[in-house]
Formats: structure tokens, sequence, C-alpha cells
């Protein structure tokens, strides 16, 4: 098929994904399927995965058969990318030539990998072939795209062990022009790296992409914060015998003061996180417990937008803090984010679970 094609289908898929409907999406994909290059394949599989978010239908799209079929389309594409680019060296192996293209790029892969990663697909070999394609050019990735990669990796629970090693050097070598919002999703794919694999390196992935971060906090959102708040708390689990390291206790001192400063603009969630996350590592932030306090009396409807497990987390947090603090002023702040919240615990206290 001519190249034209292919971005006029691509402009279609994009088309169908605005009306939502993630059924009209694979209708197209069911139309096209035997002549979509990986451009297409991955630019479906991305807005079916948005989509299926979305519509709150992603346990039927996950066991949709022509899902399965996009899937094993692709692993059967990047095994045999995979085996070319092997054999480019090794005149002993026999083995057709892929077409320019055919080839998966930095992008398609990402894509892919993030597209599957939302739809929750547990396929370790799948991710095996997206990792073996993906090492050998990593260097082609843009950061935003490796960020994205080494996330959906993570959110999957998967370790690839060579990939991440890649990624490591990259990141490090180029941290400067990673994004906030990329050092945010690094830092969480690093602790959940950390927590579920006991990968060591990635306790000294997640130091640099936090300092890194932390030099850029005026670019930073209240998400991308609170994301990497979690990240430093939750690496910290993995570790919680030692000493709180000297970058994650002036990374909680600059978010926390940066983050006071326009407590307003947090989600709800975002609030809940970032506080778990202090009471977690035992760090009691005055300037963000006043904003906390403050925000809540100005705000007195503001706790009933909680959800239970939310409220819970800020409930045990402030109590963790109330237990390092010394200064009574101090503690007269912690209990007044605790009292500010108790209306909103009675009134919860029936859908509450033993938390």
């Amino acid at each position: 098929m001519p190249r034209k094609f292919h971005v006029q289908l691509n402009a279609e898929i994009c088309k169908a994904s605005e009306k939502g409907d993630v059924w009209e999406i694979f209708k197209l994909v069911e139309q096209f399927f035997q002549c979509m290059n990986p451009v297409n394949l991955s630019t479906s599989l991305h807005r079916i995965a948005v989509a299926a978010d979305k519509s709150r239908v992603r346990l039927d799209v996950s066991t949709h058969p022509l899902l399965a079929d996009i899937l094993k389309r692709i692993n059967r594409e990047l095994n045999v990318q995979y085996s070319s680019l092997s054999a480019a060296g090794a005149p002993h192996a026999s083995c057709t030539p892929v077409r320019e293209c055919s080839l998966y790029k930095p992008r398609c892969l990402a894509t892919i990998a993030w597209a599957c990663a939302k739809l929750q697909i547990k396929d370790d070999e799948f991710f095996h072939h997206v990792a073996l394609v993906a090492k050998p050019i990593i260097q082609g990735f843009k950061t935003s795209e490796l960020a994205k990669l080494v996330w959906a990796l993570a959110k999957s629970r998967v370790l690839e062990e060579e990939l991440m090693e890649a990624a490591f050097e990259y990141i490090s070598t180029n941290r400067q022009a990673f994004a906030p919002v990329c050092l945010a999703s690094l830092a969480w794919a690093s602790a959940w790296t950390l927590v579920t694999f006991q990968w060591q390196p990635s306790q000294e992935l997640i130091e640099i992409v936090v300092s890194t971060f932390t030099s850029k906090i005026d670019r930073a959102g209240p998400q991308e914060i609170a994301n990497v708040c979690w990240a430093l708390a939750t690496a910290r689990a993995a570790r919680p015998e030692a000493s709180l390291p000297m970058v994650f206790a002036e990374a909680f001192e600059i978010m926390g003061t940066f983050a006071s400063n326009r407590l307003e603009s947090f989600a709800v969630q975002e609030l809940c996180s970032m506080s778990w996350a202090f009471g977690r590592v035992g760090y009691p932030h005055k300037k963000m417990i006043t904003a906390l306090a403050e925000l809540l009396a100005k705000r007195e409807r503001l706790p009933f937008t909680f959800h239970a497990q939310g409220l819970a987390n800020i409930l045990w947090a402030m109590a963790k803090m109330s237990a390092i603090i010394t200064d009574l002023a101090d503690i007269a702040l912690v209990k007044e984010v605790a009292l500010a919240l108790l209306p909103a615990c009675v009134r919860m206290v029936p859908r509450l679970k033993a938390l």
C-alpha cells in the first residue's frame, strides 16, 4: 500500500476515536486490519485504550477477539524484526530483511507498550519482544517515549533488565532533557520496580530522577508533584531500616514548600496522595501542614468530597507526624487538620472499611 493510504487511514482512526465509542474504532480496524502498518496498529491500540478507559469498558475490550488478533500480529512482527536485526551480522542466520515501512520505531513501541499497560494486558512474552526491539534503538527514543515505555513495563510488572540498564544510561546522560511530567513517570516506575523486583539500580535511578525533578519544580503540576511524593514514599518502604536518604529529604522539603504556596490547585486525590507520602517517610513539613489546615478551614465542604481511602490516608499521615513532632504549636496544626476532617469521617462511617 502507498504511504498516502496509511496516512489517510491513521486520520480515519483518529476521527473515529473522537466520537468516544471504542466499538467504532474496532469496526475500522476490522475493515482494514490486513493492510495496516505499524503506525496504524499502534495508533489503533492507543485510541482503543483511551476510549476503553473513558467508557469504563476495559474488561470487555481486553477480552475482545480482535484485540487478541492485533496483539498476535504485532508480537509476530516484532519477533521477525528482532530476528532480522540480529541476523544482520550473522551470516549463518536465515531471515528475510524487514522493509522500512514495516519497522516498529520508538514512537510505535512506546505507544504499544503504554496501551497494553492501560488495558492491563498480561503477556510477558509480548513485552519481552517489545524490549528486544527497543534496546538496540534506545538512543532513537525521545524522552517522552522512553518515559512512557519504562512506565508501561513497571505498570505491567515486567522487568527487562537489559532494556532497563540501557534506559538507566540514557536517562543519566540526558536527565536535563526530560520534562517534569516524564520525570514523574520515571520516578513512579523506578519506585515500583524497586519494590516489586528489588532491582537495586532503581534506587540510584530514582535519586537521579528526583534530584532533576526538583530542579525543575517551577514547571511541575500538582499531579506530577503528588506522583513523585508517592514514588519516594514507596521506594522508602523498600528500605525502612535505613535512614532517609539526603536526596529524598531535600526533595520533600522542596516539594512541600512549593506545594504549600498553591495547595488550592491540587485535586482531592493529589492532596491525599501527597499527605500520605509525607507521613509515610516521617517528614512533618510545617509549611505544608499549615497550608493544608488553612485550606480545610477556608473550604469547609472539601473533606466531604474525599473518598474513604483518601480520608483514611490523611488521618493516618497526621497521626504518624504527630508522633514525631515535639513542638506544641506544630502538634496543634496537625490536630487542626484532623478535626477539620472528622465531620466527613462521621458521615462516611457506614462506607469505611477496616483501613
